[in-house]
């Protein structure tokens, strides 16, 4: 008796095949009736699932599905509805994707524009021609989702002669872009976009080329005499097929397996991919930052340039805009998103139907994974140096972790053990704009210790703010001296009488600090503070020989502090307020220690009047404290 096949291997019996030519017939009937593929299919009585299966085994019902389904309208190229819609618009309607902030500051660069929403903690520096556009972004912000899949399919359905060059990591990664393309172009859920744009056709036509690397339309689309294909996936340094393309794209091309091939990258990009762009064509680079030198940073060098010129627009978005000591209060870049995390329920959503996406909370735990180093890299897309000014090492090994920001308490943990040889400065660089930064600095004669007591920020503040927090900041510390940054537009505060009154009234020296041409002076200037915090061992580990000690970092601005230490360099574009307000109060720490702290006291103060001197007294602090054995805040 001859056994009988294996299930896999039988032929479907007749019955199966006549449910399944119904089946077939009802869904091609319900399509010319006007009725979605979804809808057609439950009429049939079977699941999309069903229909893609039909699909992939009879080519005939393939071909007729898509006559039927597109062919309810006569072939009409971009009708009138879909005609001139921008990007948000034409995204929301046919994609059914909201287009958030960040997503939309890509758009609008690639554009020709500025950012719509150009944040403080931005960067945004713009090029020569809009035709070349650089992108640092955080990972998992949805950069490629919105370029490289859905802007470039939505370039493509709008003019079917466009050319694109897609280059990622390799040609696999490329072409998984281009699958998404293909499925916003052939799957049923992206119906409405299909007949939109390639009604009575389809985009996949017979005379179409649709390779796993290349898409080329068929000549009911596009000018019969175009031979280059729509679209092209190739790996960054492979070869280009395609003579010439409209926009090139490179997303994420960078990784640490090869950050440190820029010249060959450079090279490449230069003399093949350049050379396929056309005249007005868009280069665009997009990607995170994954190593102190790499592509990104090389293509922004002005020594590559004639006249040092950088012909690249630039925009660098970083997670976190705003910090808080509470992560709920945070302002970043993407907080909320219209599409769920993996797990995440739908009683998630907020009042306006979306889901808690890089939140304060989300971003928190991120960067709690994570050293200073990598976090101001690739979230917060700063440069920073293999061999930083500052090195990471040391500033992190002169962290007094038993010590939190605030009062110093003699003889506590992390604290030193008296304060009578102490001396308080406090250091302010205002700015209307960006980041009002102070630091209050103690500085020890005898052992030539300093100590970071306090450090703090304020967002875009008013001038209210700034004087309150020198009000605040003399209660609490009663530093012997403020020194603040005297500029153009930040002179009210040295002559704001309220300031001056009160400060006088405490005995409380108010010196101006005028930063001239030699701000980033490496001799002279910042840079001269990075062996106050010590040296490295062989191993690569901490001397812990420290000068300067700084509080716990779990507060947000004494971690803002850190990453502007390890990231600044003398001709930095980031963040460098606290770093300038620290070395506002080093520059007074040195007069002291050099000259003496005794041959200045508040009777010097140029802003009391006459009848105010009169009233002063001079009292011995350190007489003070020893009867008193008052605790120094």
């Amino acid at each position: 008796m001859k056994a009988s096949a294996p299930r896999h291997f039988m032929r479907p019996t007749p019955n199966k095949t006549k449910e399944a030519d119904r089946a077939k017939k009802v869904i091609l009937q319900c399509m010319g009736d006007g009725m979605t593929v979804e809808q057609s299919c439950k009429v049939a009585g079977k699941s999309i699932k069903t229909y893609e299966y039909y699909r992939r085994s009879d080519e005939v019902f393939k071909n007729l599905a898509d006559r039927t389904r597109l062919g309810g309208l006569e072939k009409n190229f971009a009708e009138e509805t879909a005609k001139n819609l921008d990007f948000k618009t034409w995204r929301k309607k046919y994609l059914k994707q909201e287009t958030f902030g960040h997503q939309m500051n890509l758009v609008d660069v690639i554009e020709g524009r500025e950012p719509g929403w150009l944040h403080p903690a931005m960067k945004y520096e713009a090029g020569i021609g809009n035709n070349r556009i650089l992108i640092n972004i955080p990972p998992n912000h949805a950069k490629s989702i919105t370029i490289t899949v859905d802007y470039v399919t939505y370039k493509i359905v709008n003019n079917p002669n466009y050319r694109v060059l897609i280059v990622s990591q390799t040609q696999r990664l490329a072409a998984d872009f281009l699958y998404a393309i293909k499925q916003r172009l052939t799957h049923p859920m992206y119906e409405e976009l299909q007949q939109a744009y390639a009604a009575g056709v389809g985009f996949n036509t017979k005379s179409a080329s649709w390779q796993a690397t290349r898409v080329t339309f068929g000549d009911e689309l596009r000018e019969s005499s175009e031979k280059d294909p729509n679209l092209e996936a190739v790996g960054i340094g492979g070869q280009i097929y395609g003579k010439r393309a409209d926009m090139i794209i490179l997303d994420d091309t960078v990784t640490l397996s090869n950050a440190n091939d820029f010249e060959k990258q450079i090279k490449w990009l230069q003399q093949d991919v350049r050379s396929r762009l056309n005249p007005t064509g868009k280069l665009i680079v997009i990607g995170t930052r994954v190593a102190p030198v790499d592509l990104y940073r090389e293509l922004r060098s002005p020594d590559r340039y004639p006249g040092g010129q950088v012909p690249w627009a630039y925009l660098a978005m970083p997670a976190l805009l705003e910090t808080n000591d509470d992560p709920e209060k945070w302002v970043t870049l993407w907080p909320y998103s219209d599409q769920p995390f993996d797990g995440q329920e739908e009683s998630e959503k907020n009042e306006e139907g979306l889901y808690p996406r890089w939140n304060g909370k989300h971003l928190f735990a991120e960067r709690q994974a994570m050293d200073a180093s990598t976090w101001a890299l690739v979230y917060q897309q700063q440069d920073i140096s293999d061999d930083a000014i500052f090195d990471p090492v040391c500033v992190k090994g002169s962290i007094d972790g038993m010590r939190k920001a605030g009062r110093l308490s003699p003889g506590s943990p992390g604290h030193p053990k008296d304060l009578s040889g102490f001396s308080i400065v406090c250091g302010l660089d205002p700015a209307m704009v960006g980041d009002t930064a102070a630091i209050a600095y103690a500085v020890d004669r005898t052992s030539h210790k300093r100590y970071i007591i306090d450090a703090t920020k304020i967002t875009r503040p008013t001038p209210a703010q700034i004087r309150q927090l020198i009000f605040d900041w003399s209660n609490v510390y009663s530093p012997q001296e403020w020194i603040v940054e005297r500029n153009a537009f930040q002179s009210f505060l040295t002559q704001d009488e309220g300031i001056r009154t009160f400060l006088a009234s405490k005995g409380i020296i108010l010196r101006e600090h005028h930063t001239g041409n030699n701000k980033w002076d490496a001799g002279f200037g910042v840079a001269s503070m990075a062996p106050l915090f010590g040296t490295k061992q062989a191993d690569g580990k901490h001397h812990r020989d420290n000068i300067i000690h700084v509080p716990s970092d779990q507060t947000e601005n004494i971690k803002s502090l850190i990453e502007q230490l390890i990231t600044w360099s003398p001709t930095t574009k980031g963040k460098t307020d606290l770093v300038m307000a620290l070395w506002f109060c080093e520059i007074r720490a040195r007069e002291w220690l050099t000259t003496g702290i005794h041959q200045r006291h508040h009777m010097s103060n140029p802003f009391l009047t006459r009848y105010e001197k009169t009233k002063r007294q001079v009292v011995n602090l350190d007489d003070l404290f020893a009867q008193k054995e008052q605790t120094f805040i």
